[in-house]
């Protein structure tokens, strides 16, 4: 069963908690019939990393089926950096990363750490990212509250981050079961996955990865 918690992220102004702390929200779990149940994963290329087909995640006031719709490696300075699952709320149907992207629905995006880095390093590398298609003053503010907040804490090889879209609320993050931040901003929680899956993210490897799974 998998024991990490979903990625919460900033509220626009109103952070939840500060500093390292034990994350209270949203625990994704692979479902399970039985003790004998053999879960289906699906591998990176590039990676040994493996993320299940589906899981559970309590997003919201209710838990929710989400299916992996494609998986990816995001590296740098040939190092692997972290690698990627994107779940998407079963039922909800997209055809293009773009529609991924648009849809405000339960969804997210799990983060495995391949290597070590610093808050401060994942928060200048998001900010930087979500500069290319958001110039400022544009979320200057939550920018500023999810560097502050993630800088709180290193993040080290093997942990897990999720970020999870929870609809009409905005984004939440989860870093290695620490750190819990909130953003109430339905707008820079497309933002986020804009990064991994807009036309100015991270890369088509990344982008047509993510959506490797999607028919």
């Amino acid at each position: 069963m998998m024991k990490s918690r979903v990625m919460t992220l900033v509220i626009l102004g109103l952070i939840i908690g500060s500093g390292c702390q034990p994350a209270e929200t949203h625990q994704p779990t692979e479902p399970q019939n039985g003790t004998d149940v053999v879960i289906e994963t699906v591998g990176v290329s590039g990676s040994e990393a493996r993320f299940p087909v589906s899981i559970e995640s309590t997003i919201g006031p209710k838990k929710d089926r989400l299916v992996l719709t494609g998986t990816a490696l995001r590296e740098r300075f040939l190092v692997n950096v972290y690698t990627i699952g994107s779940y998407l709320q079963d039922g909800v149907t997209v055809t293009s990363a773009d529609e991924l992207v648009n849809q405000d629905c339960c969804k997210q995006l799990h983060l495995k750490m391949e290597t070590s880095i610093t808050g401060k390093q994942m928060a200048d590398a998001l900010t930087v990212a979500v500069r290319k298609s958001h110039p400022a003053p544009e979320f200057d503010a939550e920018l500023a509250a999810l560097s502050e907040q993630l800088q709180t804490c290193d993040i080290a090889k093997g942990a897990h981050i999720w970020l999870t879209n929870v609809p009409g609320a905005g984004l939440l993050v989860n870093v290695a079961g620490k750190l819990d931040i909130k953003i109430n901003s339905p707008a820079f929680s497309k933002a986020i996955w804009g990064v991994y899956l807009g036309k100015n993210g991270l890369g088509e490897s990344i982008k047509k990865g993510l959506v490797s799974r999607i028919k």
